[in-house]
């Protein structure tokens, strides 16, 4: 019992840090979060945390085994997740293009039409994802471990970002927050347009190592 708590801890501790790091996840959230709102922000944070219980699923199956065997998969993944990148880049640069007024920046928010599926469409396509939750079940799961200390992994896989996104989207919404960026928006968005296309042009380079 102790063996398993001490684990739980351990992987909580790893995703946690893994949500703290700046990546598309993090970025994705934010830039959902200034543009439309707490409620868009909260919802993309939680198309990432699905995600994130997904690819847990896959590993505690075993089917990261699949990427090692057939490499191409990794590949194909790799490459969907650098045009989805390249996406929300485009999607970023459309939004620099409207000007919204600095005051009234409350009625200026509009929530975005498919929040969940931008959280969900970040973290699927980014196949590091299964590899970094296989390396945390082979650590400190082991296969013989009962079902329900691998459940209770999984669903810590989910709940510690989905508990992240909240706090990242609830302070990005706050009136002070969205009114500098209201004032800001063409260069906020021109960086977020920057940074997504420097990611996905790393992960595009990582393809031909």
């Amino acid at each position: 019992m102790n063996e398993a708590i001490v684990s739980l801890i351990s992987m909580s501790a790893m995703i946690g840090l893994a949500w703290a790091t700046p990546g598309p996840n993090m970025f994705a959230v934010m830039h959902v979060s200034l543009s439309s709102g707490k409620v868009s922000g909260i919802i993309t944070g939680l198309g990432i945390a699905a995600g994130n219980i997904m690819w847990a699923s896959l590993a505690v199956v075993g089917l990261d085994q699949l990427f090692h065997s057939i490499p191409e998969l990794l590949i194909g993944l790799q490459v969907l997740g650098c045009l989805y990148l390249f996406f929300l880049a485009f999607k970023s640069l459309q939004s620099a293009r409207t000007k919204p007024k600095a005051q009234g920046f409350e009625q200026e928010e509009r929530p975005a039409k498919t929040p969940f599926l931008i959280g969900l469409g970040v973290i699927l396509t980014n196949p590091k994802a299964i590899l970094f939750f296989a390396a945390i079940f082979t650590t400190l799961i082991p296969p013989s471990a009962p079902l329900s200390w691998k459940l209770t992994a999984i669903a810590l896989s989910g709940i510690i970002p989905a508990v992240g996104h909240t706090f990242t989207a609830s302070v990005l919404s706050l009136p002070s927050v969205r009114a500098k960026y209201i004032a800001q928006q063409q260069k906020v968005s021109i960086l977020f347009a920057v940074i997504f296309a420097v990611v996905a042009i790393q992960i595009g380079m990582s393809i031909f190592k």
